[in-house]
């Protein structure tokens, strides 16, 4: 059984590392940009290549790419759903490249919408992308 802990990679891939491996952990979990905010983080190969190399070295793994809080699939907010739907296939593209295992997101609040018409929604519109 492996034990993760959620990092900030804020101030850097070695610190990252670092505090997993301070507090007993073997995989992570992290955000791939600001949690807060719809800005996707430009993917820099030389950092995220060595970032991979360090969790091979540590053996740390697997990791998660946590999306941004403000994801939210199920939305009927057209406006909303593309920035979440642009969001999410940012952070699977970085996880792909960076050699991340997981993307973990939430499918967001359906609103005043009917339950099922949410999911509906969610499910057909990010599958069409």
């Amino acid at each position: 059984m492996r034990f993760g802990v959620h990092v900030g990679i804020g101030k850097g891939f070695k610190k990252t590392i670092e505090e997993a491996l301070a507090k007993g952990c073997d995989c992570i979990q992290i955000f791939a940009g600001n949690p807060r905010a719809f800005r996707r983080t430009k993917y820099d190969p030389v950092l995220w290549n060595e970032f991979r190399r360090l969790r091979k070295e540590h053996d740390i793994g697997p990791t998660v790419i946590h999306t941004s809080y403000l994801v939210n699939l199920v939305t009927a907010s057209k406006e909303l759903h593309e920035l979440s739907t642009a969001l999410v296939a940012h952070d699977m593209e970085l996880a792909a490249n960076a050699g991340i295992e997981y993307v973990n997101t939430h499918l967001g609040s359906y609103g005043d919408q009917d339950r099922k018409a949410g999911f509906k929604t969610g499910s057909s519109k990010s599958c069409a992308r």
